[in-house]
């Protein structure tokens, strides 16, 4: 039976307080064998029915039960966080994905306190809701995953929809996972990624089988048949101006997937190129879009209208802090992750200076592969450039070591159109500095400013930039929130947005948690342990060995 089949059947349905805070709910056929009555009405019936149809669409021992006239019961805990598996193999699609108790226990249990959005949000959360198809196409920094997936989780809730596909650049993965924790932690959230010939088979393992499904537009290409055969409940595209070149190979097997909701994010502001629009609309509304829409021109805008919602930082003004600073956490490129796997699984050394140095090492890893330069967080940096150019802004770059910023100029260079760029280091003489400075001041064809944190990170005002993007940090907060400054000063008019990137589970991570719990004096003797200083004090002295027990936790292979 489909589960089309399963809302026509009647059924009675009863749900009862159960153990250590679990529900218990009772499915039998109207009329036959049925529960005493029901204990629902209204929008918790709906929600009750939904639960049911689901449980019964996906679980063959609870629709056997039914069909053949008995009770089925399911015991349904409160929903819980877990961390997303990544499914790369039919056997662990089948065995990681959630279970069906977890799948309806959002229409079963209420929510609680969860992080708040801002009124302008809440605003988009609706417009999202209400629309079957549209573009949110909020400035950067506004928060457009966190509306999508507040406004996802009230489909979920009010048994509208059971599952959405979010497809992301590659680079966006775990932090769309970590989004999810954050705001809507009560969703189950799985990562399809199979490659080969295992694909179709995991997509028919696990579509319909989590509230989110997150894949990269890499796995799109070829579209798997599952994803071509399967009517999809609601799409969401993020960093959706990918979606614009009308000839893409993407854009054409995009074409082949069903979506009864689709809803496309994008900050890029491609209301102002006409085919980019038109081809994204097409995807959206193939029926009523196409690009040739594109040479209706000004009349393009108003038949846009009625899909787009786009609010920029000036709109919203009031609701926004000064800065907007957002850490982003960013997954290992395959030769940085093999790299780094090699790097902390030889054995922990016991001398200080050796513990910095495989520190340092590990740390430099999760800036740039050292051979070959791969680096997640430079993809990224570059994607945020690129989006700050479209914006008309500018940029500060930030790396306490040089490398990392001579990777990001070449591959600036490379790109198409390039990415105008000057570098402020050491290196260069007093009157070098301030020509560089200058040019990135005056200069519209300069996007960054690549900065050594040494350098410029005190002394300087750079309010032209109104984006700090750091490729790493120092071990100070205090030094961090010096280079920040220079661009978070008087005379600054605009919102500024500050970007953090994490390696997700490597040193950079244990770090944080290491920091976080310590004082500004902490941070300072792990300061002067970089500098390689002498500390003679036995306060100091204490305070060190601390600092080198937890690094050295962070370390150790079997952390």
């Amino acid at each position: 039976m489909t589960p089309h089949e399963w809302r026509r059947y009647p059924l009675a349905i009863r749900m009862a307080e159960g153990d250590l805070g679990s529900r218990l709910i009772e499915i039998a056929p109207l009329g036959r064998d049925q529960p005493h009555g029901s204990s629902s009405s209204g929008t918790e019936a709906v929600r009750l029915r939904r639960a049911a149809d689901i449980a019964l669409d996906l679980d063959t021992s609870l629709s056997r039960l039914v069909r053949s006239g008995r009770t089925a019961e399911l015991h349904v805990k409160p929903p819980r966080l877990r961390t997303a598996p990544r499914l790369h193999t039919t056997d662990e699609a089948l065995a990681l994905r959630p279970s069906v108790e977890e799948l309806i226990a959002p229409l079963v249990f209420d929510s609680d306190g969860r992080a708040q959005l801002r009124p302008f949000q809440e605003i988009g959360v609706q417009w999202l809701i209400r629309h079957r198809i549209g573009i949110l196409a909020d400035d950067m920094g506004l928060g457009k995953t966190a509306q999508a997936l507040r406004a996802l989780e009230r489909l979920v809730e009010e048994a509208v929809i059971r599952s959405a596909l979010v497809v992301c650049p590659k680079s966006l993965l775990a932090n769309w996972e970590a989004e999810c924790e954050r705001w809507v932690p009560r969703l189950t959230v799985v990562r399809s990624v199979p490659a080969g010939e295992e694909s179709d088979r995991v997509w028919s393992a696990i579509l319909g089988r989590a509230h989110i499904i997150v894949t990269s537009y890499e796995q799109l290409r070829p579209l798997p048949s599952p994803l071509m055969s399967e009517h999809m409940e609601l799409v969401i595209t993020d960093e959706a101006h990918r979606l614009r070149r009308v000839q893409a190979k993407l854009v054409r097997e995009f074409r082949l997937m069903r979506a009864e909701r689709m809803w496309a994010l994008t900050g890029t502001p491609i209301e102002r190129h006409p085919v980019d629009l038109a081809t994204l609309l097409s995807l959206l509304e193939p029926t009523r879009f196409s690009a040739k829409t594109s040479k209706v021109d000004t009349g393009l805008r108003a038949l846009a209208e009625p899909y787009l919602l786009r609010r920029l930082k000036t709109d919203v003004l009031r609701e926004l802090p000064e800065v907007i600073d957002t850490t982003e956490t960013i997954e290992l490129t395959p030769r940085q992750q093999q790299a780094y796997s090699k790097a902390r699984s030889q054995p922990l050394p016991k001398e200080v200076g050796e513990v910095l140095q495989r520190l340092t090492l590990l740390r430099s890893i999760c800036d740039a592969e050292p051979a070959s330069g791969a680096s997640a967080k430079i993809d990224r940096v570059l994607e945020i450039l690129q989006a700050v150019q479209d914006a008309d802004e500018k940029a500060v770059v930030f790396s306490y070591t040089l490398r990392p910023l001579e990777i990001l100029l070449n591959r600036m260079n490379r790109e198409q159109p390039p990415l105008g760029a000057v570098t402020l280091t050491g290196q260069l003489t007093t009157a070098e500095r301030a020509r560089v400075v200058q040019r990135f001041k005056s200069d519209d064809g300069v996007v960054a400013l690549l900065c050594s944190s040494r350098v410029g990170g005190e002394g300087l005002t750079l309010t032209e930039a109104n984006h700090v993007i750091f490729i790493n940090e120092w071990w100070n907060p205090s030094a961090n929130a010096q280079a920040r400054d220079r661009v978070v000063r008087l005379g600054q008019e605009r919102i500024v947005h500050v970007h953090r990137f994490r390696c997700r589970e490597t040193v950079e991570e244990a770090l944080d948690r290491i920091l976080d719990k310590k004082s500004e004096t902490f941070a300072n003797i792990v300061d002067a342990l970089a500098a390689d200083v002498n500390l003679a004090d036995p306060e100091s002295k204490a305070l060190l060995a601390n600092a080198v027990e937890q690094i050295a936790s962070g370390l150790s292979p079997e952390a």
